[in-house]
């Protein structure tokens, strides 16, 4: 379909249904008010953070980060708030309906409205009879439609009520005649936009001819997608067949950029072709485990991306396709495959008795408009937390299990910010994980690992530096990067995959680490201190 971006006409493939939203093919839009993206990390410019960043991790990766951060502020800096007219997609006769989006592009063929959001037309209005109506409408307009921008319909949220309203007065006002029908909003920030026509409203995702199996579909073109996913499977030689985003753009983007053969937005229609056999999946959160679990179901090898599961029933659901022997879901932890990770669990395996884990980790800032905030996805400690609270499970190792965790009380607005949790396992290990957005964060997230066990420590510094001391011997290791396993994750797991061998990650490993995670979301969540893991 046609979608304008920037002044452009791109080809991007069609919205994908989504539960609380209907598709409208659109006759003309209004553009109201551009959308400022507050929910993006802001990323001041700053050569010292760019310096700091090549001496750990190199100028290839830092490049790819800066050139990846700034195609992230272009794609998602063209959204607006609009007034639609058009027909929805799914009803027998055209008739028209008015629609405000809060964070849409500034036109579209096709575009995807909250059902709240959508209102009934007795006849088609004309463009400036909408623009009209907006003036008498809305005599604050542009302060009334920013209060309402930003709102994203796949937070699950329901629309805000100005939104609602705004919309009603709209209608009201179209369907009143005015005395005043031919003034308009004419200038340079509002006009009324109509869709060039188009042959094939799905041009994007046609694919390119290509051998059978051995194809690689990535759910998810943000980000982290395009600077570390993709990067490494396409060192590992893999073929590239189906990107797939909820946002058009994205998926167009990632199509053009890295040469996939369809851009989609439908993660069902990614994973469906017997010709693609291995998945990775970096959507939101609380989708992780439904796509995994529905990919393994096709016999699909699957990436499931930290973390693998929000509820518990969504763990549930993974432990239920693993029950399959033939069932292959790797978890995107990374540190797993951190080569000092690695070498610091041999040599603890050198020794027995219980462990003492402690982790120190600075997090990044995230704006209160981030996704990671929407309650469907389970807050920080899901999101983030994770990947400590999973690298205690995996030192510990299957000898033990978690029996109780503590969370330290809440000292800033936030219930997932700034806490400290502590767990306890059944051998006599512990592990805490203090984890703060505060102090120096010119190297984004940084972290320092001790772990203690009969006459050994361990300690990792940001995962540059390794030092040993056992029974008065003291062995520092160095190296020149900062490397937190990310390429080796997804290199290494898809050629065991292409391979046939099973993942690494376990179903022991599986359900502890997500029940940790579940059971301290949920205790920050309700204000409560400590509980106990039942069997």
């Amino acid at each position: 379909m046609k979608y304008l971006f920037r002044d452009r006409w791109c080809d991007v493939p069609c919205y994908a249904l989504y539960r609380p939203c209907a598709l409208v093919n659109v006759r003309f839009a209004v553009p109201l008010a551009r959308v400022a993206p507050h929910d993006q990390r802001a990323m001041a410019r700053s050569w010292r953070k760019v310096w700091r960043f090549v001496l750990a991790e190199g100028p290839v990766a830092t490049w790819n980060k800066i050139r990846s951060k700034r195609e992230q502020e272009l794609l998602t800096g063209d959204f607006h708030v609009v007034l639609a007219v058009g027909a929805l997609v799914e009803a027998s006769e055209t008739a028209p309906v008015l629609c405000l989006g809060t964070r849409h592009p500034r036109c579209a063929e096709r575009m995807l409205f909250h059902r709240e959001l959508i209102a009934p037309l007795d006849r088609w209005p004309s463009a400036e009879e909408l623009m009209a109506a907006v003036r008498r409408a809305v005599p604050d307009a542009q302060q009334a439609w920013l209060r309402v921008a930003g709102y994203n319909f796949y937070s699950d949220e329901p629309p805000p009520v100005e939104a609602i309203r705004l919309l009603r007065a709209v209608g009201e006002a179209l369907a009143a005649p005015g005395d005043n029908m031919q003034a308009t909003l004419r200038s340079p920030e509002i006009e009324a936009l109509a869709p060039p026509s188009s042959a094939d409203r799905d041009a994007a995702s046609a694919s390119r001819g290509h051998a059978s199996g051995g194809g690689v579909a990535v759910i998810a073109a943000g980000d982290y997608a395009r600077t570390q996913i993709i990067p490494a499977l396409r060192r590992a030689g893999a073929r590239l067949d189906a990107i797939a985003d909820l946002e058009p753009l994205f998926a167009a983007h990632a199509k053009e950029r890295f040469g996939f053969a369809r851009a989609l937005t439908d993660w069902r229609a990614a994973i469906a072709p017997p010709e693609t056999d291995f998945i990775v999946v970096a959507s939101y959160h609380d989708t992780h485990a439904q796509i995994a679990a529905e990919a393994a179901r096709l016999g699909k090898k699957v990436l499931v991306e930290k973390p693998p599961a929000v509820t518990r029933e969504d763990l549930c659901l993974l432990l239920e396709a693993l029950r399959d022997p033939c069932a292959f879901i790797e978890v995107g932890f990374n540190r797993r495959f951190a080569p000092f990770t690695r070498q610091a669990r041999r040599l603890l395996d050198e020794v027995t008795g219980p462990l003492t884990i402690l982790c120190r980790v600075k997090e990044v800032e995230i704006p209160d408009a981030h996704w990671y905030r929407w309650p469907k996805e389970g807050t920080r400690i899901t999101g983030n937390l994770c990947h400590w609270i999973d690298l205690a499970v995996h030192f510990v190792g299957d000898r033990a299990r978690p029996v109780e965790i503590v969370l330290s009380p809440p000292v800033v607005e936030w219930p997932d910010e700034e806490r400290t949790l502590s767990i306890a396992f059944d051998d006599g290990s512990t592990a805490v994980i203090a984890a703060t957005s505060r102090g120096d964060a010119t190297l984004g997230v940084q972290e320092r690992l001790e772990i203690r066990r009969d006459r050994m420590t361990v300690e990792i510094d940001d995962y540059r530096t390794l030092n040993v001391t056992w029974d008065g011997r003291r062995v520092v290791h160095r190296r020149a990067r900062r490397d937190k396993g990310h390429r080796t994750m997804y290199i290494e797991t898809f050629r065991r995959a292409q391979r046939g061998e099973r993942a690494l990650y376990t179903p022991h490993d599986l359900r502890w680490t997500t029940t940790l995670v579940v059971r301290a979301t949920e205790l920050a969540l309700s204000g409560e201190r400590s509980a106990r893991l039942d069997d």
